[in-house]
C-alpha cells in the first residue's frame, strides 16, 4: 500500500470587479479564503489541515466614480519608496513589466475597495502597488 501524502491548497478569491479588475490582498495574490486540505477528500473535516478566511462583506451595489491619478505619477510613488511592496521579488532590484488596475481587499474591514495600480514582474516575484485615486479627493 502506498502512503504518500497528498496535499492541495485551494484559495477561494472574489470575483474581478466589472469582471476585469482583479483583487490583491496585503498577501499579494493570496485569496481571501484558503484552505489546505489533505488525504481522498472524502468530505470529512479531519482533511482540513489549515483553513484562512480573511472575507469582509463588499457592498457591488454602491458604487462612485473618482479620478485617478496617472500610472506614470503611481510609478514615481512607488520608486520614492511610498508604494505597498507585497512581494519584493528575488532580485534586488524590480523590473517591471506589467502594470494594471486592480482593487485591494484587506484583510482588516474596510469601508470601501481601494482601486490601486499594481506594479508586477511575475518571472521575478515583484508585486507592488500604489493608491490610483488621485489625492486632492482624498480626506485625510
Amino acid at each position: 500500500m502506498e502512503n504518500d501524502l497528498k496535499i492541495i491548497q485551494v484559495d477561494i478569491d472574489r470575483i474581478a470587479i466589472d469582471q476585469v479588475y482583479k483583487m490583491y490582498s496585503p498577501e499579494g495574490y493570496q485569496a481571501s479564503i484558503r484552505a489546505v486540505l489533505t488525504g481522498a477528500l472524502n468530505g470529512s473535516l479531519d482533511n482540513i489541515v489549515a483553513l484562512e478566511i480573511n472575507h469582509n462583506e463588499v457592498d457591488y451595489d454602491q458604487v462612485h466614480t473618482y479620478p485617478l491619478r496617472s500610472s506614470r505619477s503611481a510609478w514615481q510613488i512607488l520608486q520614492a519608496g511610498e508604494g505597498y511592496i507585497a512581494s519584493k521579488g528575488k532580485s534586488d532590484q524590480a523590473i517591471i513589466r506589467k502594470v494594471s488596475l486592480g482593487y485591494y481587499d484587506d484583510f482588516e474591514e474596510q469601508e470601501y475597495l481601494q482601486p490601486i495600480y499594481v506594479f508586477e514582474n511575475e518571472d521575478d516575484g515583484f508585486l507592488g502597488y500604489v493608491s490610483a485615486l488621485d489625492q486632492t479627493y482624498v480626506q485625510k
